[in-house]
């Protein structure tokens, strides 16, 4: 082999590897096919560090996504993001913070030392609940480690290690906004299932059980006991949710 071949095929790699450098991610990002539910605007930056203005997904609008790539990940046959979404500070926002590793090759992505944050509204309007309730306050998830599935647009676990918390928990009734405190969470997955367990202590005594693909198909099993010093409304709506057993608990199911 030619000294001259040699150093030639280094300057192309060498070329390659400056041309990536300097790419705009707007070349990249613009060219590929988005899901109908997702639109993006105001990329900037290149393909190792870049910055997206504006993501709506589902109708539901995100602050600046901010992103890294790993070139050592790409070694691998997958692509390692550092990923910054939004702002710690406003609350009332969606909050992303951690590490995404999605694979070249097939549609698997992994998930470590994640943070989510969002407002607690945004994901009770999803959940599958059997009355409309309207709360205050931020969720907060914790994901140490996930493994997920890309199949037919939808994600589906394969594991999940992470909790979750519903701080500074507020309902409204009509007498106003009702303290709740804090409610935490354990998050795991099952037969690709997503499941929640919630349990005592907390305002309303309350112990479920949820597993389902997402949010919207969640079937939840549980009990509560609504402490008599709650306003008359929250009283009500545990009545109408049914009837105390002797232990004074309400069973639900849903």
């Amino acid at each position: 082999m030619s000294r001259k071949f040699i150093w030639g095929s280094v300057g192309i790699v060498f070329f390659a590897l400056c041309l990536l450098t300097t790419l705009p991610a707007k070349h990249i990002v613009y060219r590929i096919t988005l899901p109908q539910n997702l639109e993006l605007s105001g990329v900037s930056g290149n393909i190792w560090e870049g910055k997206i203005n504006r993501v709506v997904f589902n109708d539901t609008e995100l602050a600046p996504i901010n992103w890294s790539l790993s070139a050592w990940s790409l070694l691998s046959g997958k692509a390692g993001l550092d990923l910054d979404v939004g702002n710690i500070r406003e609350t009332n926002q969606i909050y992303l913070k951690g590490g995404v590793l999605i694979s070249l090759f097939n549609q698997h992505v992994e998930l470590s030392n994640m943070t989510l944050r969002m407002p607690a509204q945004s994901i009770l309007n999803q959940a599958n609940l059997p009355m409309k309730v309207l709360a205050k306050g931020s969720v907060e998830v914790k994901l140490t480690d996930a493994s997920l599935q890309i199949n037919e647009a939808q994600l589906l676990c394969e594991q999940i290690l992470g909790t979750g918390q519903w701080r500074n928990a507020q309902v409204l009734a009509p007498s106003g906004l009702v303290e709740m405190g804090t409610f935490d969470a354990s998050l795991g997955c099952t037969n690709q299932n997503l499941t929640i367990e919630v349990n005592e202590p907390n305002a309303l005594n309350l112990s479920f059980s949820a597993t389902g693909r997402d949010l919207p198909s969640l079937q939840v099993s549980g009990r509560f006991n609504i402490p008599s010093d709650m306003p008359k409304e929250i009283q009500a709506v545990g009545r109408f949710l049914g009837q105390p057993d002797s232990d004074g608990y309400t069973q639900f199911t849903w």
